[in-house]
Protein backbone atom coordinates (compact mmCIF):
# COMPACT_ATOMS: atom_id res chain seq x y z
CA UNK A 1 0.00 0.00 0.00
CA UNK A 2 1.57 2.74 -0.99
CA UNK A 3 -0.69 5.91 -0.77
CA UNK A 4 -1.46 7.06 3.11
CA UNK A 5 -3.67 9.39 4.79
CA UNK A 6 -2.59 10.17 8.40
CA UNK A 7 -4.12 11.87 11.31
CA UNK A 8 -1.90 13.48 14.06
CA UNK A 9 -3.91 14.46 17.05
CA UNK A 10 -2.02 15.93 20.10
CA UNK A 11 -4.52 15.46 23.44
CA UNK A 12 -5.94 12.08 23.21
CA UNK A 13 -7.02 9.41 25.71
CA UNK A 14 -6.39 5.51 26.34
CA UNK A 15 -4.30 2.52 24.69
CA UNK A 16 -3.51 3.69 21.11
CA UNK A 17 -5.48 0.82 19.33
CA UNK A 18 -8.79 1.78 21.52
CA UNK A 19 -8.74 4.81 21.44
CA UNK A 20 -8.16 4.93 16.91
CA UNK A 21 -11.07 1.57 17.12
CA UNK A 22 -13.77 4.30 19.06
CA UNK A 23 -12.54 7.26 16.85
CA UNK A 24 -13.44 5.46 13.75
CA UNK A 25 -15.96 3.35 15.08
CA UNK A 26 -17.57 7.04 16.26
CA UNK A 27 -16.94 8.28 12.54
CA UNK A 28 -18.94 5.63 11.00
CA UNK A 29 -21.89 5.74 13.60
CA UNK A 30 -22.41 9.41 12.62
CA UNK A 31 -21.37 9.53 8.79
CA UNK A 32 -24.40 10.79 6.28
CA UNK A 33 -25.66 8.54 4.44
CA UNK A 34 -23.79 7.84 1.15
CA UNK A 35 -23.75 5.19 -1.69
CA UNK A 36 -21.06 3.43 -1.00
CA UNK A 37 -20.66 4.57 2.27
CA UNK A 38 -18.43 7.02 3.24
CA UNK A 39 -16.49 4.78 6.07
CA UNK A 40 -17.06 1.45 6.05
CA UNK A 41 -15.90 -0.67 9.22
CA UNK A 42 -16.49 -3.46 12.23
CA UNK A 43 -18.67 -2.61 14.68
CA UNK A 44 -17.04 -4.90 16.97
CA UNK A 45 -13.16 -6.20 17.47
CA UNK A 46 -10.15 -4.55 17.04
CA UNK A 47 -10.14 -2.14 13.86
CA UNK A 48 -7.42 -3.08 11.22
CA UNK A 49 -8.77 -2.51 8.38
CA UNK A 50 -11.94 -0.44 6.37
CA UNK A 51 -13.06 1.00 3.48
CA UNK A 52 -13.27 5.07 2.60
CA UNK A 53 -16.03 5.33 0.09
CA UNK A 54 -15.03 1.80 -1.17
CA UNK A 55 -11.49 1.96 -0.99
CA UNK A 56 -10.06 -0.33 1.30
CA UNK A 57 -7.36 0.75 3.99
CA UNK A 58 -5.52 -1.08 6.46
CA UNK A 59 -5.30 1.04 9.82
CA UNK A 60 -1.90 1.79 11.98
CA UNK A 61 -1.85 3.41 15.14
CA UNK A 62 0.86 5.20 16.70
CA UNK A 63 2.13 7.38 19.74
CA UNK A 64 5.11 9.68 18.11
CA UNK A 65 6.83 11.88 20.34
CA UNK A 66 4.25 14.28 21.15
CA UNK A 67 1.15 13.48 19.04
CA UNK A 68 -1.01 10.02 18.53
CA UNK A 69 -0.85 9.32 14.67
CA UNK A 70 -3.66 7.47 12.41
CA UNK A 71 -2.59 5.91 9.62
CA UNK A 72 -4.59 4.37 7.25
CA UNK A 73 -2.95 2.95 3.96
CA UNK A 74 -4.33 2.06 0.74
CA UNK A 75 -3.21 1.66 -2.85
CA UNK A 76 -2.73 4.13 -5.23
CA UNK A 77 -4.07 1.98 -7.93
CA UNK A 78 -7.36 1.88 -5.89
CA UNK A 79 -7.38 5.74 -5.50
CA UNK A 80 -6.46 6.34 -9.31
CA UNK A 81 -9.41 4.36 -10.40
CA UNK A 82 -12.03 6.95 -8.32
CA UNK A 83 -10.80 9.39 -9.96
CA UNK A 84 -10.05 8.85 -13.42
CA UNK A 85 -12.44 11.33 -15.32
CA UNK A 86 -11.79 12.08 -19.18
CA UNK A 87 -14.44 14.20 -19.96
CA UNK A 88 -14.52 18.15 -20.51
CA UNK A 89 -16.27 18.72 -17.50
CA UNK A 90 -14.48 15.88 -15.41
CA UNK A 91 -13.84 18.31 -12.59
CA UNK A 92 -17.39 18.86 -11.93
CA UNK A 93 -18.14 15.02 -11.17
CA UNK A 94 -14.78 13.96 -9.15
CA UNK A 95 -15.05 10.71 -8.50
CA UNK A 96 -12.61 11.10 -6.21
CA UNK A 97 -15.04 13.38 -3.95
CA UNK A 98 -16.30 10.84 -1.96
CA UNK A 99 -13.22 10.03 -0.60
CA UNK A 100 -12.27 13.50 0.68
CA UNK A 101 -15.69 13.92 1.63
CA UNK A 102 -14.70 10.37 3.72
CA UNK A 103 -11.72 12.07 4.83
CA UNK A 104 -13.48 15.34 5.88
CA UNK A 105 -15.90 13.38 8.01
CA UNK A 106 -12.61 11.54 9.77
CA UNK A 107 -11.30 14.88 10.42
CA UNK A 108 -14.55 16.36 11.84
CA UNK A 109 -14.89 13.82 14.43
CA UNK A 110 -10.90 12.94 15.43
CA UNK A 111 -10.54 16.90 15.59
CA UNK A 112 -6.97 16.69 14.78
CA UNK A 113 -4.69 19.60 14.55
CA UNK A 114 -3.41 18.16 10.82
CA UNK A 115 -4.43 15.60 8.57
CA UNK A 116 -2.94 14.94 4.91
CA UNK A 117 -3.74 12.86 2.10
CA UNK A 118 0.16 11.59 1.19
CA UNK A 119 -0.70 10.70 -2.80
CA UNK A 120 3.38 9.13 -3.64
CA UNK A 121 5.49 6.47 -2.55
CA UNK A 122 7.57 7.17 0.80
CA UNK A 123 10.76 5.34 0.82
CA UNK A 124 10.95 5.53 4.90
CA UNK A 125 7.72 6.06 5.99
CA UNK A 126 8.53 5.92 9.91
CA UNK A 127 11.08 8.98 8.93
CA UNK A 128 9.10 10.70 6.98
CA UNK A 129 6.21 10.95 9.28
CA UNK A 130 8.54 11.79 12.57
CA UNK A 131 9.86 14.79 10.06
CA UNK A 132 5.99 15.67 9.33
CA UNK A 133 4.97 15.44 13.33
CA UNK A 134 7.79 18.16 13.67
CA UNK A 135 6.13 20.63 11.14
CA UNK A 136 2.80 19.75 13.38
CA UNK A 137 4.66 20.46 16.85
CA UNK A 138 5.85 23.66 15.75
CA UNK A 139 2.80 24.97 13.47
CA UNK A 140 4.88 25.21 10.33
CA UNK A 141 1.98 25.70 7.89
CA UNK A 142 4.24 27.33 5.55
CA UNK A 143 6.28 23.90 5.25
CA UNK A 144 2.90 21.90 5.76
CA UNK A 145 1.21 23.58 2.25
CA UNK A 146 4.68 23.02 0.35
CA UNK A 147 4.24 19.47 0.25
CA UNK A 148 1.17 19.44 -1.46
CA UNK A 149 -0.55 17.05 -0.02
CA UNK A 150 -4.07 15.55 -2.20
CA UNK A 151 -5.88 16.58 1.22
CA UNK A 152 -4.62 18.60 4.49
CA UNK A 153 -7.10 19.71 6.80
CA UNK A 154 -6.19 22.05 9.63
CA UNK A 155 -7.44 22.67 12.86
CA UNK A 156 -9.18 25.96 13.23
CA UNK A 157 -6.10 27.20 15.54
CA UNK A 158 -3.29 26.58 12.87
CA UNK A 159 -5.85 27.38 9.68
CA UNK A 160 -5.88 30.91 11.74
CA UNK A 161 -3.43 32.63 9.37
CA UNK A 162 -4.10 30.74 6.35
CA UNK A 163 -5.70 33.32 3.98
CA UNK A 164 -2.46 35.15 4.41
CA UNK A 165 -0.04 32.16 3.26
CA UNK A 166 -2.34 30.99 0.16
CA UNK A 167 -2.45 33.02 -2.96
CA UNK A 168 -6.55 33.75 -3.39
CA UNK A 169 -7.76 30.66 -5.80
CA UNK A 170 -4.68 28.47 -5.27
CA UNK A 171 -6.47 25.65 -4.08
CA UNK A 172 -9.53 23.97 -4.00
CA UNK A 173 -11.91 23.36 -1.11
CA UNK A 174 -13.91 21.58 0.93
CA UNK A 175 -16.10 23.14 3.53
CA UNK A 176 -15.33 21.61 7.12
CA UNK A 177 -17.33 22.44 10.32
CA UNK A 178 -13.89 21.91 12.49
CA UNK A 179 -10.81 23.88 10.55
CA UNK A 180 -10.28 24.13 7.14
CA UNK A 181 -9.60 20.86 4.36
CA UNK A 182 -7.05 22.06 1.19
CA UNK A 183 -6.94 20.00 -2.35
CA UNK A 184 -3.44 20.29 -3.69
CA UNK A 185 -4.73 22.53 -6.31
CA UNK A 186 -7.70 23.45 -8.59
CA UNK A 187 -9.48 22.02 -11.39
CA UNK A 188 -9.37 21.65 -14.30
CA UNK A 189 -8.06 19.44 -15.08
CA UNK A 190 -9.01 17.33 -12.60
CA UNK A 191 -5.46 15.57 -12.06
CA UNK A 192 -4.26 19.11 -10.49
CA UNK A 193 -6.98 19.54 -7.91
CA UNK A 194 -5.54 16.14 -6.11
CA UNK A 195 -1.56 16.19 -7.25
Amino acid sequence: MDYQAVFFKREHGGAPDDWADEQIRRAAHTQPPADPPLINAPQTGEIHDIKLSGIPCQVWVDDLAATRLITLSFFSSQFHKRIRCQEEYSYLRDGGMGFAKAFRHLCETIQPEVAATILYPIDDLDEYLDNLEEHVINSNIEKLLSYRYGLLYLSDSYAENLDALLPLGSRDELPCSTGRLLFAGTAPPLYKRWF
